[in-house]
């Protein structure tokens, strides 16, 4: 029993020590960051000594937005330290953290950025290139100056000096717009080297000094002020001025030093040991060549390494020794094979980078489709609803109005019968009015009802319908005003197609009775013919009436709209029917008509 009750003691005791643990880690975390965050630059190492305890307390409370920002500091950090193969990992989990919070595109920029700059540094050109394009696609302005810099990079490590410095003065002139030191000193110093490439000597110790004295004035990390002094060193080098490159390259080497910054203290270890080499200094210069070669193997710097072979073999080679001369050069060969294994790796690497990227955006526009097909379903039963809704009112209102419509019409027939003899002409005509207008109510009721229940294709097979038959059942039906009109009817070839009679018999009414009512001169002329175009029949109605101006083409065929009002207009549904009943069946509806040139109706149905 004294085991259960500890156990329960434990367990109740569990929650509020996870708890308090939580809070102290939401309390140390925003410090951690801030921490993190100015010092990762200038002291990398010490950066990576924390950043557990950081990611630890960002799990502890939940924070994934913090975590993201902490893997960032992580990459960067390895980087600077020439820690390539744990930067890129961490970078890419703080992109994934990020896409999955939905971060905004300053994260993602700054993310892009440096792996682009990681992908570059480990000689992934095309990769570094695509993260650089999409760290720009993220349009934050703020961090284009450092994407700008580092395309100009990229285009100087591939001999492209020209469009290197071309983005590097971009670069330079956003950095002075924005008052940024620390952009400013890192364009400076990369337009300085292009023009060492350029042999721009006097332009390019310029942009280094100008570079080194802004760090030196507004404090500059340890890592920017000893890249400076290598590159001054370079080109004093160049100059022939051997003592002030020794000067620059000693400090340069000092600095390196105290920051950690192995790829720099390589780099200076292998400048000193060429000078001193020229000064026949053997033992020294093997000491820094050695001691160059060693750091290089350490950070898997191909590059340096391959020099300080060279440096050996060729020492070697002079001195008669070509035993070791031979090994350095062995070494070098085998360097050099394993650098194209990595390159072909590395490509194979970025290729199968692309085709999982390309499977994951195939992924997600699958995805999209999905939730875009199920909105649309969703929508369209939403839609089918709110027709059946709107049929059913429609239906309610055109049906129940008829019977009050009715009562009006009874009792005004009743009026005029028992009191129609003692109303002047006045009230006569008044209650012809009340009368005409309850008898056009009735008719516009009766076509709203017609207009209401053609929606849909009857769903069972339809038959082939003959459009002359259909034509002349229309003209028998509309006889007394053909005759009125004295109407001239001319049909050409009509074909046989697949619709409704009731619809195509519908259409042709309507536009056959539209052109009699509105003709002005007799005798009326009506012009009835068809053509094939593409797959549609195209049905024309020609009159010679008084025509209609274009800017009523459109709205003739709105419901209820009337063009004109006359004593024979009708109730402006019949040609919004003719509409209605075409696009049921894929087709179109138009008219081509100019003021006194008659009007020439047409429509379109599939073969």
């Amino acid at each position: 029993m004294a085991r259960a009750t500890t156990t329960s003691k434990s367990r109740a005791t569990a929650k509020p020590a996870l708890r308090r643990s939580a809070q102290s880690a939401g309390k140390r975390l925003p410090a951690q960051l801030v921490e993190l965050e100015a010092r990762h630059r200038k002291e990398p190492k010490w950066a990576l000594r924390y950043i557990d305890a950081a990611l630890r307390d960002a799990d502890a409370v939940g924070d994934r937005k913090a975590r993201m920002e902490i893997l960032l500091i992580a990459g960067r950090a390895n980087a600077r330290l020439g820690q390539l193969g744990l930067a890129e990992p961490l970078l890419l989990e703080a992109r994934d953290t990020a896409v999955q919070i939905g971060e905004q595109n300053d994260a993602l920029c700054r993310i892009y950025t440096t792996l682009g700059a990681v992908c570059f540094m480990a000689g992934k050109n095309m990769l570094a290139l695509e993260h650089y394009d999409r760290a720009l696609s993220c349009g934050v302005a703020e961090h284009k100056v450092t994407i700008y810099t580092n395309l100009a990079n990229l285009y100087f490590t591939i001999g492209n000096y020209d469009k290197s410095l071309q983005y590097q003065q971009r670069a330079l002139r956003l950095a002075e717009m924005r008052g940024s030191v620390e952009h400013q000193v890192y364009c400076l110093s990369n337009i300085g080297a292009v023009q060492v490439r350029l042999k721009n000597l006097t332009e390019a110790r310029g942009d280094f000094e100008r570079a080194l004295r802004l760090v030196a004035k507004h404090g500059g990390d340890g890592y920017m002020r000893c890249s400076l002094l290598l590159n001054i060193g370079e080109v004093f080098a160049e100059g022939e001025d051997i003592a002030q490159a020794l000067t620059h390259y000693r400090e340069a080497l000092k600095l390196a030093r105290e920051h950690a910054l192995l790829n720099e203290q390589a780099k200076a270890h292998l400048a000193i040991g060429r000078i001193l080499e020229a000064q026949g200094e053997d033992g020294r210069f093997l000491h820094h060549v050695y001691r160059s070669k060693k750091l290089a193997e350490r950070i898997d710097q191909d590059g340096i390494q391959n020099e300080s072979l060279e440096a050996l073999e060729g020492y070697f080679k002079k001195r008669g020794d070509f035993k070791k001369a031979y090994g350095f050069l062995e070494e070098r060969n085998r360097l050099s094979a394993e650098k194209q294994v990595r390159r072909h790796v590395n490509e194979l690497s970025q290729q199968l980078d692309a085709k999982e990227a390309a499977l994951s955006m195939l992924e997600e526009q699958k995805s999209q489709i999905e939730q875009q097909k199920q909105d649309l379903e969703r929508y369209t039963v939403e839609l089918e609803r709110t027709n059946k809704d709107l049929e059913q009112f429609a239906f309610v209102v055109a049906h129940d109005l008829q019977e009050p419509l009715r009562s009006i019409s009874g009792f005004t027939s009743l009026l005029e019968r028992r009191f129609g003899d003692a109303l002047d002409e006045k009230g006569r005509g008044y209650m012809d009015h009340l009368v005409n207008s309850a008898k056009r109510m009735h008719s516009l009721l009766t076509e709203l009802l017609h207009y209401n229940t053609i929606s849909h294709r009857p769903k069972q097979e339809i038959a082939e319908v003959d459009a002359e038959m259909v034509v002349q059942e229309v003209l028998h039906s509309l006889s007394n005003l053909v005759r009125e009109k004295e109407a001239q009817v001319f049909m050409g070839k009509l074909p046989r197609l697949r619709i409704p009679h009731e619809h195509l018999l519908q259409v042709f009414k309507n536009l056959v009775e539209n052109a009699l009512k509105h003709a002005e001169e007799l005798p009326c002329r009506i012009n009835i013919k068809c053509r094939l175009q593409g797959q549609h029949f195209r049905f024309e109605v020609r009159d010679n009436g008084p025509g209609i101006a274009e800017a009523y083409h459109d709205k003739i065929f709105a419901l209820f709209y009337r063009h004109e009002r006359r004593e024979n207009q009708g109730t402006g549904i019949g040609l919004a029917l003719c509409r209605r009943i075409v696009h049921l069946y894929d087709g179109e509806i138009g008219v081509e008509s100019q003021p006194g040139e008659g009007a020439s109706f047409w429509f379109t149905l599939r073969i």
